[in-house]
């Protein structure tokens, strides 16, 4: 980070003496380093939700995507529905949205209920929780947390809208924990480093269950090469949560597309 600080002010200091060409680029001295950016050429590329992350915390707004757009593909496994195709219904819907607002209301009885305004980037709505699932679930209301709601979806005549009353919360991460059944990835001979076996291993090793968090999902490698392929699961020891950072560093580490989810 410091030495980000430095470039970032060593750039300033060069422009305001007018060193700099019509492309933005530093004109560096002579008598310096041409090229004040190669120690961040290899920087790690942002996934999804540090990108977005950073955009909120520094503009106050998500301006290039939405957080939910990394779990796009899973939503189809998670949700029923996508809020802007919701229609009234008597029996129980569910949804995945970001909470962009909430608020307290107290019943006459004294009990508090919240109002949480959700967005899944095709629409938004009100949500209510009454005071039990409120009580149940207020640990989950997170500032910009992805929440997983299940609920009956009724005609508002006061406000013209639809709107839910929530009879179960759940945050996507968990929800995912219980809906994987399997992960695959995807190994091919000819692309692999020669110790991927051992780096395997020890990225594994961070994401292995414990007595506090228990992991049920096995990880199976579809290995091939040019005269075979096969199948191999690890064994119990090796069983795993899915969670966003065991993902993700898995689709950095062998592509994109090397890493998919079998669900129940």
């Amino acid at each position: 980070m410091s030495e980000a600080v430095k470039t970032a002010e060593q750039s300033a200091a060069n422009s305001n003496a007018g060193m700099m060409d019509l492309f933005g680029e530093v004109i560096a001295a002579e008598t310096s380093i041409t090229d004040v950016y190669k120690d961040f050429l290899n920087t790690r590329s942002w996934s999804i939700k540090d990108r977005l992350h950073a955009e909120k915390e520094t503009l106050g707004l998500y301006l290039t995507g939405h957080p939910i757009d990394e779990y796009e593909q899973e939503l189809e496994h998670l949700v029923t529905s996508r809020i802007a195709n919701l229609k009234p219904e008597k029996s129980s819907q569910t949804i995945a949205g970001l909470i962009i607002s909430q608020r307290l209301v107290k019943t006459k009885r004294g009990d508090n209920l919240a109002i949480v305004t959700v967005d899944d980037r095709t629409g938004r709505m009100d949500v209510t929780l009454f005071s039990e699932i409120y009580n149940d679930s207020r640990d989950l209301l997170l500032k910009d947390g992805l929440l997983v709601i299940t609920g009956q979806v009724k005609h508002d005549d006061f406000s013209g809208q639809l709107k839910m009353s929530a009879d179960k919360v759940e945050l996507l991460s968990d929800l995912r924990q219980d809906k994987v059944r399997e992960i695959h990835l995807q190994w091919h001979a000819g692309l692999l480093a020669p110790n991927a076996v051992r780096d395997l291993m020890q990225l594994l090793q961070l994401h292995r269950g414990s007595p506090q968090k228990v992991a049920k999902c096995p990880l199976i490698i579809d290995y091939s090469r040019s005269d075979a392929k096969a199948q191999i699961q690890l064994g119990n020891e090796w069983l795993l949560r899915p969670e966003d950072e065991l993902l993700q560093s898995l689709r950095e580490r062998y592509g994109s597309q090397s890493v998919s989810l079998v669900y129940h």
